[in-house]
């Protein structure tokens, strides 16, 4: 009878192993992010909390399988070289084929801001917040794209939000004081 368990479990792991979605297996939510963005909320200096995005950067940009290593290479060295609408195709290729690719999207959304597609750029860090709701990176992007477009409201409340989850990000202490004086400069 124990022999028939035994059997069983492994049967039973073979087939889980056999037909589980990649997909799954590279969402953000096996990487262990969160626990590195809890540390970030409470760094006590700049250089800890630049050592831990740092980090936090490392296993976004690498949660790829090593099959698409290749692939996030040419797409980042299209990128690194400007070449903006081959590193767009390369990335979304990655995206499609990896859709739970956190850092491909955002990626893509950086690129689409560089190339002022404001719009597409949102709809990636929609898809980026939607797979890492603390993602540092999608929400100062958002604040970028709400500045640009003058909507200092919800650029401040982006940004807020980023305070939140790297107080140590003096970006974010530098956004909200300059869309607070433009916000009291504009209801003057």
């Amino acid at each position: 009878m124990l022999n028939k368990i035994k059997i069983f479990v492994y049967y039973t792991l073979f087939l889980t192993f056999l037909f589980i979605n990649p997909n799954i297996l590279f969402s953000q939510k096996n990487l262990n992010v969160e626990n590195l963005l809890n540390k970030l909320q409470i760094a006590e200096t700049n250089e800890e909390a630049r050592i831990i995005r740092e980090q936090i950067w490392n296993k976004w940009i690498y949660a790829i399988p090593k099959n698409a290593q290749q692939n996030l290479k040419y797409a980042l060295n299209e990128f690194n070289s400007g070449r903006l609408l081959s590193a767009e195709k390369a990335f979304t290729d990655l995206i499609k084929k990896y859709p739970n690719y956190t850092e491909g999207w955002n990626k893509r959304a950086t690129i689409r801001y560089m190339l002022n597609d404001l719009e597409g750029s949102l709809n990636d860090i929609d898809s980026v917040l939607k797979l890492q709701p603390r993602h540092f990176g999608a929400i100062a992007g958002s604040g970028l794209i709400y500045i640009k477009k003058k909507n200092y409201e919800k650029a401040l409340s982006f940004y807020k939000s980023l305070d939140k989850i790297d107080p140590m990000n003096e970006e974010s202490e530098m956004f909200i004081k300059l869309i607070n004086k433009i916000l009291l400069k504009n209801s003057a």
